[in-house]
């Protein structure tokens, strides 16, 4: 998708948010409340991490 700076510029969050999900996944939320970014996250193939309990 072009790095943490072009997602973060692109869909309006910050590159330090961008560079955690690297680490944690993103978000749930932050995927159902930005459609067209999940939609970007869909066509690049990303699959959701899942959460240790």
């Amino acid at each position: 998708m072009g790095g943490p700076s072009k997602v973060a510029r692109d869909y309006g969050f910050s590159v330090q948010q961008v560079c955690n999900w690297a680490v944690r996944g993103v978000p749930a939320r932050v995927i159902l409340d930005n459609e067209s970014f999940a939609q970007a996250l869909y066509q690049a193939g990303y699959e959701r991490k899942k959460q240790a309990a």
